[in-house]
């Protein structure tokens, strides 16, 4: 507790300058929260150290009681303040900082503060204008958070977007089947060519293939000499490179889109080029 960390440094203070061992004790009497308040000098001591979770400014009188050689200590007030949170939540959507999580204003202040605990238009969060796919730029608090009404205890204000009536959510997109290489062939009067054909995928938008100086790489998916995207089952692929290889090997695979993005189903089996 707060109160209690604020007491065990002034008692602290209290034993290091009286010099002896003592026992500290408190005034339950003078504890209270009360909007305005002012001290109360009871002097009900006792040696328990007091707590309080509820919001408010509380004062406390400590001394420390001496021994048969030595005097007691001249009281010592303290006075500390428990503040009232606010929280604010928003749902299906941001503040309009783009920012998603819990904002939060604590609202405390001292008996000789002229400050009244009420919010102020800076202390609510800007809300209204992002929302989440799904939701509208309309929306509404649980309850208005209030500018002229005093706060007593802690409060929690939600702002939640209006869902949109007409969304419809995208469709997940599965990946396309397993393809196959039918045909792959280079003709020694286009060496740096090779012929493609391959087998058609139900709902694929389109298919890469990739070709590979050895099986071992190509079942490894590693050092591709050649990758190349294409719409079409019958295509040519070209490389320079494919000239100074005696043996070529060729896989591919279907994919489908995700908006822009490529979703790829399985590698064909390898297949050997053939040469004509």
């Amino acid at each position: 507790m707060f109160i209690k960390r604020i007491l065990k440094r002034v008692c602290s203070v209290l034993l290091v300058v009286m010099l002896v061992t003592t026992t500290v004790i408190v005034d339950p009497g003078n504890i209270f929260a009360e909007e305005g308040g002012k001290e109360k000098g009871l002097y009900q001591y006792s040696d328990k150290i007091p707590t309080q979770t509820e919001p408010g400014i509380y004062y406390v009188w400590v001394k420390a009681v001496g021994d048969n050689s030595h005097t007691d200590s001249q009281p010592f007030r303290t006075k500390t303040k428990i503040v009232y949170p606010v929280t604010f939540k928003v749902v299906g959507g941001k503040w309009d900082d783009g920012t998603s999580a819990d904002k939060r204003v604590d609202l405390s202040r001292y008996d000789d503060e002229d400050l009244a605990l009420v919010l102020k238009p800076e202390d609510i969060p800007g809300v209204g204008n992002k929302p989440n796919e799904g939701y509208l730029k309309e929306g509404s608090w649980d309850v208005e958070p209030p500018l002229d009404t005093l706060i007593s205890e802690a409060k929690t204000y939600t702002y939640t977007y209006k869902t949109d009536p007409n969304y419809k959510p995208p469709e997940k997109v599965t990946k396309p089947g397993k393809t196959k290489v039918k045909q792959a062939i280079k003709k020694k009067k286009t060496p740096k060519k090779i012929s493609i054909k391959l087998k058609k995928v139900k709902g694929a938008k389109g298919y890469q293939v990739a070709v590979y100086k050895s099986k071992k790489t190509a079942k490894k998916n590693k050092k591709a000499i050649k990758k190349k995207y294409s719409k079409k089952l019958k295509f040519t692929v070209k490389s320079k490179k494919f000239k100074k290889y005696k043996k070529l090997y060729i896989r591919a695979r279907a994919y489908k889109l995700d908006g822009k993005k490529k979703v790829f189903g399985k590698w064909s089996k390898v297949k050997k080029v053939k040469k004509k």
